[in-house]
Order: C-alpha cells, then sequence, then structure tokens
C-alpha cells in the first residue's frame, strides 16, 4: 500500500537481486496497492518514477506463510 499523489506515475518493485517482479504503469491515483500472494518472503525494492524522475524508492520486508 502506498499512499502518494501519482500522476503519470510507473510503480516497480524489485527483488533483491534486481530483476522487476512487479509493476504498474501509467497510474493517475493516489493509493496504488499490489497483491504481494505470489512473491517469496525477502527483501524487495519499490520505486516511483514520474516524468522520467526517480519520486521515491525504499526497501520492503515481504513474510509470506
Amino acid at each position: 500500500y502506498i499512499e502518494k499523489q501519482l500522476q503519470h506515475a510507473d510503480v516497480s518493485i524489485y527483488n533483491s537481486m534486481g530483476e522487476l517482479v512487479l509493476q504498474k504503469n501509467d497510474v493517475n491515483e493516489n493509493k496504488c496497492t499490489f497483491s504481494i500472494k505470489a512473491l517469496h518472503s525477502g527483501i524487495y525494492f519499490i520505486r516511483i518514477v514520474e516524468q522520467k524522475e526517480i519520486k521515491y524508492t525504499s526497501k520492503l520486508l515481504i513474510q509470506n506463510p
């Protein structure tokens, strides 16, 4: 769950090897959600790009059963 006003943003989630695992393009919402059920537990990174500029990057710890 991300709460940020997005305008034509690309929201991407990468695994610890730098491989893209989830992505939503052209997001124009103030909330963006992903289903992470298919992801293995581990460390991931989220990146939000608006107008070809990185606006937000953060580490995610995902723990799935």
